[in-house]
């Protein structure tokens, strides 16, 4: 629109002009255009639009505004939560009609504030639909870098107010419940256990075929470990599977179960390593084996494959005439001596292919201080002449079952005779001259028995 000047002369001229209020509505940057003529001579000078000192002036009665905002941290595993090292990531859209100041942030971990290393804008970018007039927006970042002396805890972050050129303020902003937060505290295994099925009197023991559960606790969730089990010096032939307790990929109590390969493992105590562990930011914990505090209840165990055999194997009787004979009454006794300790054997004897009387009064003993076992019973006048046999089954300390025995190793077998014996037949006297013995005489008579017999 035309305006007056307000000092006008020939070679200066000064016009002003008053902002309205439709103006301000409108904003942006004030253009111009002189028209003039050479009035000495009556000539039009050439129409102006630009300034010759590269001045301008632009109108803004609108308060700058964050118009966005976003939080997190450079994590690599996990972009919510900051170690130490790692770096509180803010980046917020200023949106005005002029460059505004640069406002300060500081961040709130767990009640102390720190003001960010640094806040610097990133990018300019015009927005000709924010709020019906022409505006550009400012794109910051703050960061601010996790030091080991840090608070733990939750994040909040603070925006202070800010002003636009023409002096316009914008209010900052407090953000909390951000979902970031910081956690320097290393992960721990705080407890490993070992256990299994196996009921045998020395619960200390793994035997063939029975599952090993080692269960490891944690100070916070954490992935899976690596679990590295071993047995007498080498390593399990078994794999090792590990799983959380919850079934999640973060869990605070995890089990590595195996089981124990009678053909392959080697007997001795078992070792174990628990290691490559790491919390939800990333950060692992320290091995941990056998030999740690924390594994007090995992410490002392052993693999026992190694099956028990049987030697020096015997079977005779108390018989006054014959020790592989037996007849009612006599006591026959089966001995029979072990590789290493094992628990009472359970023996069955038969007599003639048929059961003994007696098999509940079976009766075993060991030799103090030694792996000899005897088992012993009396023969019953009941029980079928004829050859002794019998089964041997045992197991040693840790159940491992020895193989069945059914033969002596020693001596001869043992027979039960409880039948008298008798004439088959008798010779008649050898002769003499005219049948007539004298004084002094032999005479010769021939008996023959039904079995073997012995003079009395």
């Amino acid at each position: 629109m035309p305006i007056d000047c307000i000092a006008c002369a020939q070679s200066a001229i000064v016009y002003s002009y008053n902002i309205t209020s439709v103006d301000a509505q409108l904003g942006g940057l004030v253009t111009f255009s002189i028209d003039f003529d050479k009035r000495l001579n009556g000539l039009s000078g050439n129409q102006v639009f630009t300034v010759t000192d590269g001045t301008s002036v632009t109108v803004d009665i609108w308060n700058p505004y964050i118009q966005s905002t976003t939080f997190y941290t450079d994590n690599s595993s996990n972009s919510s939560i900051a170690n130490i090292g790692d770096d509180l990531i803010l980046t917020f859209e200023l949106v005005d009609e002029t460059e505004v100041t640069t406002p300060d942030v500081s961040f709130n971990i767990n009640g102390t504030y720190y003001d960010a290393d640094s806040v610097d804008v990133c990018s300019n970018v015009v927005d000709t639909t924010s709020n019906e007039h022409t505006a550009s927006i400012y794109t910051y970042t703050a960061t601010y870098t996790i030091d080991s002396s840090d608070n733990d805890g939750d994040v909040s972050y603070i925006i202070g107010d800010y002003t636009d050129a023409a002096g316009n303020t914008g209010t900052g902003i407090t953000q909390y419940g951000t979902g970031v937060y910081v956690d320097k505290v290393q992960p721990e295994i705080t407890e490993v256990t070992l256990t299994h099925n196996n009921t045998a009197a020395t619960p200390l023991y793994f035997i063939d075929g029975q599952v090993a559960i080692l269960t490891i606790k944690a100070n916070e969730a954490i992935t899976e470990p690596t679990v590295l089990i071993l047995s007498g010096g080498k390593t399990v032939h078994n794999d090792v599977t590990v799983t959380s307790t919850t079934g999640a990929d973060l869990a605070t109590s995890w089990k590595a179960t195996y089981t124990v390969n009678g053909s392959e493992d080697y007997s001795g105590v078992i070792s174990f390593t628990i290691s490559d562990y790491y919390d939800s930011g990333g950060q692992t914990g320290d091995d941990v084996t056998q030999d740690d505090d924390v594994a007090s209840g995992a410490y002392g165990f052993e693999v026992d494959v190694d099956v028990p055999t049987l030697s020096e194997i015997s079977i005779s009787s108390d018989n006054q005439y014959d020790t592989t004979k037996a007849t009612t009454n006599d006591t026959v006794t089966l001995t029979f001596t072990a590789s290493e300790t094992i628990n009472e054997p359970t023996v069955v004897f038969t007599s003639g292919g048929n059961a003994i009387t007696n098999s509940d009064a079976i009766s075993y003993s060991n030799t103090s201080g030694t792996n000899t076992w005897t088992a012993k019973y009396d023969v019953d006048d009941n029980d079928t002449d004829e050859v002794v046999a019998f089964t041997i089954d045992y197991t040693d300390l840790t159940g491992n079952s020895g193989q069945q025995v059914t033969s002596v190793t020693t001596g001869s077998t043992l027979t039960v005779d409880k039948s008298a014996p008798s004439i088959s037949s008798i010779n008649s006297p050898s002769s003499s001259t005219n049948n007539y013995y004298t004084v002094g005489g032999s005479i010769s008579i021939g008996v023959t028995f039904d079995k073997t017999i012995q003079l009395i």
